[in-house]
């Protein structure tokens, strides 16, 4: 496809990179707007969500370096090279929850709020980093019989063009369906559920496309281990969701019973 958009001599500005800085650029942005319009401190709001990128960015890096260790163990000055490529969105999220949780202490701010603000914008970042990956080649998908529904010529990240899985606007597909859906759900839900709901919905959804895709990762048993991941997630976004839910008629009862 297009791996590359645009090259002034050495500078290599990549398809991928590209989609994926204007994904975060556009949900820092739209998170900014509604802090600023439903809290009275926006400004540390927007520091908390820089601060989960953050780390975020090192714990996806971090997570592709440990997926991938056979290749990185003989490479070691290849691991910080992290604008080389490789990044796991798995390992990104889990860094992203530890700089959230750490400024948001340190800060003294309301955790789940903050989390579930950033969840709303979560999935449209994955959306842009997709299509990035549905330009630079990688996440590619199995091959298929043209007849599949999910079928298309595509070429894999070495260039390679075969009918595939196209799992990456597959994937897009479903992360702007999970906004959708988070979104419609943001007004009634208490602090937590959209957290919640956003590792359920985007974890089972990812859970299906990612077994249609070709590229290398380890596996567990007879499973990628991305897939395993993706269905873990869906399970703590349930767990999530229960904990919030008894949590809130514990609340409502001691309540009443004040009352």
């Amino acid at each position: 496809m297009h791996p590359t958009l645009v090259q002034f001599g050495p500078i290599v500005i990549g398809s991928y990179t590209l989609m994926l800085d204007l994904g975060l650029l556009a949900g820092l942005g739209i998170f900014y707007w509604r802090a600023r319009r439903e809290v009275d401190n926006p400004d540390s709001w927007l520091d908390a969500a820089l601060a989960a990128v953050a780390v975020g960015v090192v714990g996806a890096r971090l997570g592709y370096v440990a997926a991938h260790w056979p290749y990185y163990q003989e490479r070691l000055a290849d691991i910080p090279q992290f604008w080389l490529g490789g990044l796991s969105w798995h390992g990104g999220l889990i860094g992203a929850l530890v700089g959230l949780a750490a400024y948001c202490a340190w800060r003294r701010l309301p955790l789940l709020r903050v989390a579930d603000g950033l969840a709303l914008v979560a999935p449209l970042t994955g959306a842009a980093a997709w299509v990035g990956c549905w330009l630079a080649g990688c996440a590619y998908g199995i091959p298929l019989p043209n007849s599949h529904w999910l079928a298309t010529d595509l070429p894999d990240i070495f260039g390679v063009w075969a009918v595939r899985a196209n799992v990456q606007l597959a994937a897009a597909g479903v992360s702007l369906l999970v906004a959708g859906a988070l979104w419609a759900a943001s007004r009634r839900a208490p602090s937590g559920v959209g957290l919640g709901l956003f590792f359920l919905l985007y974890g089972a959804g990812l859970g299906l496309v990612d077994g249609f895709r070709g590229d290398a990762v380890p596996h567990w048993g007879a499973w990628r281990l991305d897939v395993v991941l993706d269905w873990s997630l869906a399970a703590a976004g349930a767990l999530v969701i229960g904990w919030v839910s008894v949590r809130g008629r514990k609340v409502s009862g001691e309540t009443s019973g004040q009352r």
